[in-house]
């Protein structure tokens, strides 16, 4: 069961409900009156001043439906866009998709300079993919180059990745 933040709020719901259809019914009726005294009597005219009582009225009794219904109008519209706002995000995920992943292994490609990177097989130290000795402790460097594009391990002489075949 649904907590509400008003304890009498189904019973200030109702009686906009109930007060609102009475309103708009004595609005109508002095409408009609004041309509009717209008056209069939030309010149008299005593019951004129009807129609300016039931257009307030009127105004009233469609503002109190309407706060009345609005959370149950709220509800039904939720139930009939969640779906489709559902349904579009996962269109757009999809279509997306792939156009994400390649932005993504640019930036991460412009964050590390572009350049492939060696580890250093003696103290495992990250080194530019052009070095020819360690950075950390001097040693010759012919383990590894790891491309800065997908991640995946290579060999120090590999022009272009074996994962995604980009260029080192």
């Amino acid at each position: 069961m649904r907590r509400e933040i008003d304890d009498n709020h189904e019973g200030k719901k109702n009686f906009l409900r109930v007060a609102g259809i009475l309103i708009l019914l004595v609005g109508i009726g002095f409408m009609a009156v004041g309509t009717i005294d209008f056209f069939m009597e030309a010149g008299s005219n005593k019951y004129f001043w009807c129609n300016f009582v039931g257009m307030p009225l009127l105004f009233i009794g469609i503002t109190m439906l309407s706060a009345g219904f609005s959370g149950a109008l709220a509800r039904y519209s939720a139930a009939e866009t969640a779906p489709v706002a559902r349904d579009t995000f996962n269109y757009m995920a999809e279509g997306t998709k792939e156009g994400v992943e390649t932005l993504a292994r640019s930036i991460h490609s412009g964050l590390s300079g572009g350049v492939s990177s060696v580890v250093c097989g003696n103290c495992n130290t990250k080194n530019d993919g052009n070095a020819k000795f360690c950075d950390n402790c001097g040693d010759k460097l012919t383990t590894v180059v790891t491309c800065s594009f997908c991640g995946d391990v290579n060999s120090p002489d590999a022009k272009f990745c074996k994962n995604c075949g980009k260029r080192f």
